[in-house]
Formats: C-alpha cells, sequence, structure tokens
C-alpha cells in the first residue's frame, strides 16, 4: 500500500453470474498495520485482494485508499501491489518480454533492458547445458572406471590406469560442481534485473538450440545514421544550435515595425450609448518604429560569432558521430561473423574429439591405450564442448550488440 495510507472497505460486494463471492464486507486496515484474510477456499479472500488492487472490478459498495475512493483508479494509479498465488505471466508478451518488463517499468530503455535480459538470460543458458554436457561425460566415464575396475582385478591391467581414470572422475566432478555454483549465481543475477524474488524458484524452459543463428549480410543493416539514437541526439542538439544562430543575426539587424489604432469616444453624462442622435468623436492613431541597435552591436557581433562557431562545432561533431556509428556498424557486423564462423568450426572440432575419444576407448579396452590416454581424450572433448558453448554465447551477444546500435528491440 502508498505510505501513510488507510484503506477502508464499505459494504463491497463481487458477483461473479449468479454467485456472491464477496457479500458486504465492511472493513477498515489502518496504516502501518498488517491485516490477514483467514477462511476457507471459495470465501471471498482473493476476490477481495483483486478488488482493492483493481484487479476486479467492485459489484457494490466502495473502496477508499487514504482519502481517495479508487473504485474507478486503475491499478497502477492505485499505489497498490499484490503478490499472486501463482506467478503472474502476460499471455500477450513472450518470455522475454515478461522478463523485461519489471526494468520497463522501473523506466529503463528498451536497448538496455534487453542487453541486461538477454545477456543474463544466455549466460544462465550457456551454464545449464554446459552442466548437461558434464554430466553425460561423467556418465560416461563412470561407466569406464566401473570396466576398468574389472579387469584390473582379473589381472587383464594394471592399476595406474584405473588411477588415472578415477582422478578424471574426480576432477569431472569437481567441474559439475564449480558449474552448479556459477548456474546458481546466474539464476540469482537473473532475478536481480527482472525484480524477481531471490528466494522463489525460476524455471527456464529454453535452450540454446532454441536460439538459431543466421548469417549476417552488412546489406540487412544497410540503415541511416539517422535512425540511430546517437545520430538523433547530437542532431538535435545541431538544430538547436542553428536555431540559436538565426536568433542571434536577427537580433542584430535594424528593424522595423508599424502601429495602428482607431477608436469611437462617446463624450457624455448619461449613459445613452445606444442613442443615434448622440454624436461620436473619433480618433486614429498610426506610426512606424524603426530600431537600429547602435549600442549593442558590438555585442551582438560577438554573440553572433560564438553562436556561428558553435554551429559549426556540431556540425563536426555530427559529421563525427555518423562517420563512428558507421564503423561501429561495420566492426560489429564483422565481429558477428567471425563468431559464427568460430561456431561452425567448434561445432567440427567437437564432431572430432567425439571420434577421438571412440576410438581411444575402443582400443583401451582391447588394451592398446592407457588409461592416461583415455582421459587425455576425454578431457579434448570436454574442451571442445565448452569451446562450442562459449562460441555460442560470443555469436549472441555479437547479435545483441547489433541489435542495440540499430535499435532493435
Amino acid at each position: 500500500m502508498n505510505d501513510s495510507k488507510d484503506v477502508y472497505l464499505k459494504q463491497l460486494v463481487k458477483q461473479y453470474g449468479d454467485t456472491i463471492a464477496v457479500n458486504g464486507i465492511n472493513l477498515e486496515i489502518p496504516a502501518g498495520s498488517y491485516c490477514c484474510l483467514v477462511g476457507p477456499s471459495g470465501c471471498g479472500k482473493t476476490s477481495t485482494l483483486r478488488m482493492i488492487s483493481g484487479h476486479e472490478d467492485v459489484t457494490e459498495g466502495s473502496i477508499t485508499i487514504g482519502s481517495q475512493e479508487v473504485n474507478q483508479v486503475p491499478p497502477a494509479q492505485r499505489g497498490t501491489a499484490m503478490m499472486f498465488q501463482n506467478y503472474a505471466l502476460f499471455p500477450h508478451m513472450t518470455v522475454q518480454e515478461n522478463l523485461a518488463f519489471p526494468l520497463e517499468v522501473r523506466k529503463i530503455s528498451k536497448q538496455d533492458t534487453k542487453e541486461k535480459v538477454v545477456g543474463a538470460y544466455y549466460a544462465y543458458l550457456i551454464l545449464e547445458e554446459n552442466k548437461t554436457l558434464l554430466n553425460n561425460s561423467l556418465i560416461n566415464l563412470n561407466a569406464i572406471q566401473k570396466e576398468t575396475e574389472i579387469l584390473v582385478s582379473e589381472g587383464l591391467f594394471e592399476q595406474i590406469n584405473l588411477d588415472q581414470i578415477n582422478y578424471s572422475v574426480l576432477k569431472l566432478n569437481n567441474q559439475i560442481s564449480q558449474i552448479d555454483h556459477q548456474a546458481t549465481n546466474s539464476i540469482n543475477i537473473l532475478k536481480f534485473v527482472i525484480g524477481f524474488p531471490q528466494d522463489s524458484s525460476l524455471t527456464l524452459s529454453n535452450s540454446l538450440t532454441d536460439f538459431n543463428a543466421e548469417n549476417v549480410s552488412l546489406d540487412q543493416f544497410q540503415i541511416s545514421p539517422s535512425q540511430m539514437l546517437d545520430y538523433q541526439i547530437v542532431d538535435e542538439n545541431r538544430k538547436l544550435s542553428l536555431l540559436t544562430l538565426k536568433m542571434n543575426k536577427v537580433s542584430a539587424i535594424p528593424s522595423v515595425s508599424g502601429f495602428f489604432s482607431h477608436q469611437q469616444t462617446a463624450l457624455r453624462n448619461e449613459f445613452n450609448l445606444l442613442s443615434a442622435d448622440k454624436p461620436w468623436y473619433p480618433s486614429t492613431f498610426w506610426g512606424i518604429n524603426i530600431n537600429i541597435p547602435i549600442f549593442t552591436s558590438g555585442e551582438s557581433l560577438a554573440v553572433t560569432k560564438q553562436s556561428e562557431l558553435a554551429f559549426k562545432k556540431s556540425e563536426n561533431l555530427l559529421l563525427s558521430v555518423e562517420q563512428g556509428l558507421k564503423q561501429q556498424l561495420s566492426q560489429l557486423y564483422t565481429e558477428y561473423n567471425l563468431a559464427l564462423y568460430a561456431l561452425e568450426n567448434d561445432k567440427e572440432n567437437l564432431i572430432l574429439s567425439q571420434k577421438i575419444l571412440s576410438n581411444t576407448l575402443t582400443r583401451f579396452k582391447e588394451g592398446l591405450k592407457s588409461g592416461l590416454e583415455v582421459a587425455q581424450a576425454q578431457n579434448q572433448e570436454i574442451s571442445a564442448q565448452n569451446q562450442l558453448l562459449q562460441s555460442h554465447f560470443n555469436l549472441l551477444l555479437a547479435k545483441l550488440k547489433l541489435d542495440k546500435l540499430m535499435n532493435k528491440h
């Protein structure tokens, strides 16, 4: 509720069709106090709260907050807040738009909102994907560990092979634990960014595979710098400088103005203005004013010169910003395509590392490879997985930077 405001419910009624959910409740809630509505399911607790917050219309009665009756006041203007029993999502919004909504309410620009939300969102997805891959690798390594234990017990393998596998298992468990901790921190950062309660559960249903990367051609982004926010701000300053210059120039030149006035006057002792036989006395004034700024001409000239310099400076700044934006767009375009190229290479590297691991495991079971070589192949595959995830992240961030530069929401 708003600070220091009492809440009054008077003969409050809520009816859904033939069903009366709230029947003439009267309640006074003093400012700064706590009030609990207790009762069985269906007795009208939620309907009462929703009417107070403005999410339900009042059938009869009134709700007063402070000194204002709020029956017809929109929810956003009541100064109330409501924690829903189930988290409320706007059905007409995407996942990203629902996450970004709290930031927009806080008057954060759409570009900054998208950068904050999407950056935190992607970071969490990367960590979750990495954790899944490491867990899969651990399952495979545990299977190899058990097979190696049997082979060592039968005297077919030396103990050093098992020791090496055990070391790899411990190392992998430690990596998973670290990733799990990082993922927890990442989801907490995302909660903070979107204004979500830290002690509540937040589940994201998307994965990295839901975000398809496309090759970006600079031709797709052939937009005028005048459409970019940075350019528009500087251009407005240039226009203001031009108006100031024109105003100062006008004030420094002589000016001529004319005036004209005509009136009819009745000089009478009686209030008989409508009498047709009484005279009216006309008077007319006209003339010309000529203003020559003799004594201020030097000062006006100096001010005009300063305005000219300020205007030229604003023009040069605008040109510099225009060139900078073009260069920045070209650079971001290059970064995006390099990130896309790296992603495709890392996909091939992962396939190759998986083949190497598979062949190493086969030869290990035949006694032709050592446990150390298996561990090395396993680490190589994990490294390729991590690199692929990082390439995904770099590509998504590069696209985000492009969108922000072009004011895409």
